[in-house]
Formats: structure tokens, C-alpha cells, sequence
């Protein structure tokens, strides 16, 4: 007898942002979901680039704690091949029985290169930023945040800062990271940053020493 084929998706997003960062197929639809901390342990580790991917972007491993995540069940053709290109909209809290089916929004939009993220090295009496411009041209939903996340290369000291926070519906969000820790030798150093807003694709910058 053949196995029976699957027809539904848990699939891991981002708690504030609704991006999808990781999906498994299930054929069992009678039992419990999984809970997030039963499908990503401690946190999931992401290698991850500019979506969509680009040769000369950089590429860096981070690592997203259970508390930022949330997970849900949906109709198994919904997320496709290509899961970490979509998005819940709106993101909700937890699968749960009887919710509606959630939308999966398959058409993220790239940051025009007029309005790219960037992330300023630190200066004297200015720590680490990162800032997001949403353009005129750009519509987010009311009420929208922001989730940026920093990769740890072994020069880096202390957890992998994250943040998450209101982002400005038109305009310039700046997010500081005063307690980010860097080594004293820093030149020629660089690490990757994870910028999510939602209804855009993921995007990686590098803060470069």
C-alpha cells in the first residue's frame, strides 16, 4: 500500500514579522500540532542571504530563539519550494484548533535599491544602528515591526543581539544597539545583520568594520 501523501504544512515564521523561516510536510492531521520548541529546540539557525539570493550579497548563519517564533498549519501547497520567499499575513499568534486557515502571502516585494537597510558601524558617542526607510511608494500594514537579527562570528562576544520593535509607516526607523560587544581589533571585520519588515523580502546587510 502506498503512503498516504501529505496535505498539510506546519511551517515556523517569525513571530512579528509573519516570515516563514522553516516548514515540514505532515500526513498526520489528527494529532497535535507540534509546538514551536518541540520542532526548532533552542533556536533555529538560519544561512540565510538577500532574497532573492544574489552571488556577490553577503551570507550569514543566524540563530533566531523559540521566543521570537510561532508556528501554524496550513494547506500543503501553500508554501511551495521556496518557504523563506513567503509570509503569514497577518501573522498569528499560534496554530490552534478551529482557526481559520491563515494566508500565506506568496508576494514579497524586494527593498527598492533607492531605500536599502543600512547598518552604521559605531562612532564616538553613537553605537551600532541599523536603519529602514520605507518609501512613499510602499505601503505597510498599520501598526507593522520591524525583527533584525545579527550573526555571531567568533570575534563577536555575548549572545547574538536581536530586536524587534514599531517600525514607522512612512519614513525612517533607526534601531540602536547600544550593548552590542565587539572585540577591539575590529578592521577589516564584518558581520551579516537579518533585517524582516513585513510584506518585504528578507534582506542582509553587513556591518563592516
Amino acid at each position: 500500500m502506498s503512503a498516504i501523501p501529505p496535505t498539510k504544512m506546519t511551517v515556523v515564521y517569525v513571530a512579528s514579522t509573519g516570515h516563514i523561516v522553516a516548514a515540514v510536510t505532515r500526513r498526520d492531521t489528527t494529532s497535535p500540532s507540534p509546538s514551536v520548541a518541540d520542532l526548532v529546540g533552542d533556536g533555529i539557525h538560519l544561512r540565510m542571504a538577500t532574497a532573492p539570493t544574489t552571488s556577490s550579497g553577503p551570507v550569514g548563519t543566524f540563530v533566531i530563539p523559540p521566543s521570537d517564533l510561532a508556528s501554524v498549519d496550513v494547506d500543503f501547497d501553500q508554501v511551495g519550494t521556496l518557504p523563506w520567499a513567503r509570509a503569514i499575513n497577518p501573522p498569528t499568534v499560534s496554530s490552534s484548533s478551529g482557526q481559520a486557515q491563515p494566508i500565506v502571502n506568496n508576494r514579497l516585494m524586494p527593498f527598492p535599491t533607492s531605500a536599502l537597510p543600512a547598518v552604521s558601524p559605531p562612532k564616538p558617542g553613537s553605537p551600532v544602528s541599523v536603519t529602514i526607510v520605507i518609501p512613499t511608494t510602499m505601503v505597510i500594514p498599520t501598526g507593522s515591526t520591524y525583527y533584525i537579527v545579527f550573526s555571531q562570528p567568533a570575534t563577536m562576544t555575548g549572545a547574538p543581539p536581536t530586536a524587534s520593535g514599531p517600525l514607522s509607516s512612512s519614513g525612517t526607523t533607526t534601531v540602536p544597539f547600544p550593548n552590542l560587544t565587539l572585540p577591539t581589533t575590529t578592521s577589516g571585520t564584518s558581520y551579516p545583520v537579518l533585517i524582516l519588515v513585513p510584506t518585504m523580502l528578507p534582506y542582509v546587510e553587513n556591518l563592516a568594520l
